[in-house]
Parts: structure tokens; sequence; C-alpha cells
């Protein structure tokens, strides 16, 4: 049996946040590329590898995600939450387009890191002069 395999991003450019690099890409079987599409990676490969008549294993898929998060010099569970991060904030291919003109192109990634960044130093923020809408603040920023 001839296995064939094709180019994934791992993040889908569907969502919004994949990148068209090396740091996003994988030779994967054509099956699992046929049947993930543009769906959230790990979402998928938790309901993919239970069919029975699933190709390959989890660990193969495994050993995929921690390639990519080595190439990104991250662990493998930080890319998941960049994955669940990049669903949850999903843009149109459109308006990653358009955001890329003006902006330049931001993958997943580096999107999360900015948004954690960010968190963090409003968060100290918050510590150094509280008001009466610290809480409030704390909640939206999920940081309470």
């Amino acid at each position: 049996m001839e296995i064939k395999f094709e180019l994934d991003h791992f993040i889908p450019l569907a969502c919004g946040w994949g990148a068209d690099s090396f740091l996003n890409v994988a030779y994967i079987p054509k099956s699992w590329n046929n049947s993930k599409l543009a769906q959230h990676p790990f979402e998928w490969a938790d309901r993919y590898f239970t069919l029975p008549d699933a190709f390959g294993t989890r660990a193969q898929f495994d050993a995929v995600a921690q390639e990519i998060a080595t190439r990104n010099n991250i662990t493998v569970e930080y890319l998941r939450e960049v994955c669940d991060w990049a669903f949850a904030n999903a843009r149109t291919v459109e308006e990653a387009d358009m955001d890329a003109e003006l902006f330049g192109r931001v993958d997943a990634i580096g999107a999360y890191r900015a948004v954690q960044k960010t968190k963090h130093e409003m968060a100290a923020l918050l510590v150094a002069e509280t008001t009466e809408d610290t809480e409030w603040i704390m909640n939206l920023l999920q940081i309470a």
C-alpha cells in the first residue's frame, strides 16, 4: 500500500491565523489532510484517532505536533494553547489579508504571545494603580 503525503498547514489558514511558512507546515498522510481540512488540529486528532478506521496512530500525530512546536521553540502544550486561542479568535481570510497589507503577516504564535504579554503588562499596571474598575478589567483579561 502506497501512502501519499501532502503539505498541511498545522494551524489552518482558514482560521485567519495560520502562517504559510516552514514554522507551520508539515507533510502528513493525505487521508489526515482530507479529514482535518480547516479544523483545530488537536481537537481533530482527539476525535479522529478514536475512529476504528483511523489511519495511523495518535503517537504519529503527536510527533508532527512536536516537530511544529520544536521549530517554533515552544512546547506542545503551548502550541495547543495557541491553537485554542486562534480558533476562539478566528478571523476570515479576508480580514487576515487586509491586516497583512497594513501591518505585515502575523501568525498565531506571534499574535498569542503579544496578547499574553499585553495581559501581563495590564495586570502589572492594575497592581500598581488600583481603581474601582480593577476587578472588572482583571476579569476581562482573565487574570483575576
